[in-house]
């Protein structure tokens, strides 16, 4: 649950992979000020995130212009216990992500930039999508 008590914006989404992840950003925005309007949605798991990236009804709110600007925020500990690393959890969401990016002909990536994340767009920008 969030707990930032700036206005939301619906418009606005962040998937954080785990309630650490959600509770850091949140009190991030909170420790700063940073009235962004972003509603965090902890997922409870690199799984329900994954799930959550394919569900349809996430997916006409992007390709209607419901959600605007979505972003996800994940880790790669689990992999990188495994000695996988952010490479493949970077191709990993990448991968869950296509169908959505290839609908909305948002060009979908072939490199990670991990030093700045990425943000992708569609052609009039009127939407935006993080990682």
């Amino acid at each position: 649950m969030s707990n930032n008590t700036h206005v939301k914006d619906p418009s606005k989404i962040l998937f954080a992979e785990g309630d650490v992840d959600s509770y850091f950003i949140e009190s991030l925005l909170k420790t700063y000020n940073l009235q962004l309007g972003i509603t965090t949605e902890p997922k409870g798991g690199i799984g329900n995130l994954r799930v959550a990236l394919a569900d349809s009804d996430f997916r006409k709110k992007l390709s209607d212009g419901v959600i605007k600007r979505f972003g996800i925020v994940a880790d790669a500990d689990s992999l990188a216990q495994a000695g996988a690393g952010f490479n493949n959890r970077w191709l990993q969401l990448i991968r869950d992500l296509t169908p959505t990016m290839t609908e909305l002909d948002i060009t979908i990536p072939t490199t990670a930039s991990f030093e700045t994340g990425e943000v992708f767009s569609n052609d009039d920008d009127s939407l935006k999508i993080g990682l």
